[in-house]
């Protein structure tokens, strides 16, 4: 999938505008203390609190725990944004459902209410969701 229809897919699929995308990616570099392209638990817990989302240990953890794919801990900045994302359509009142039929409508280029096996397994899997 090229690069400007995942990038549409991201912002779309999670609503979240170019202006938020760079609010949000600003946000986790400050919190990125190391440069290291990743931020822990308690850095995530901090920039929450900081965004006014005060929210328990164990709720931290649960959303860390949601996006850490590879298990390290830490979350890069694809998965901070997922999990922006999520937040804001929860705020929104959007269901999971209308995020994944909003996702799929941009897959759908040709509208044909189906998706090609390799477009999918393309985009899953260079999104760090190995198959």
């Amino acid at each position: 999938i090229a690069g400007s229809l995942q990038s549409g897919l991201e912002s779309m699929a999670f609503r979240l505008t170019d202006k938020q995308v760079e609010v949000f990616t600003k946000t986790f570099k400050k919190y990125d203390k190391d440069g290291s392209g990743q931020i822990s638990k308690k850095e995530l817990s901090t920039t929450l609190k900081e965004m006014g989302q005060a929210l328990t240990d164990k709720e931290v953890e649960n959303m860390l725990l949601s996006v850490d794919h590879d298990k390290t801990g830490e979350i890069g900045l694809d998965e901070f944004l997922f999990l922006m994302g999520q937040r804001m359509a929860e705020r929104d009142g959007i269901s999971e459902d209308e995020l994944l039929k909003e996702a799929f409508q941009i897959l759908d280029t040709k509208q044909k209410g189906q998706l090609k096996w390799a477009d999918l397994k393309k985009m899953l899997t260079t999104r760090g969701n190995p198959l």
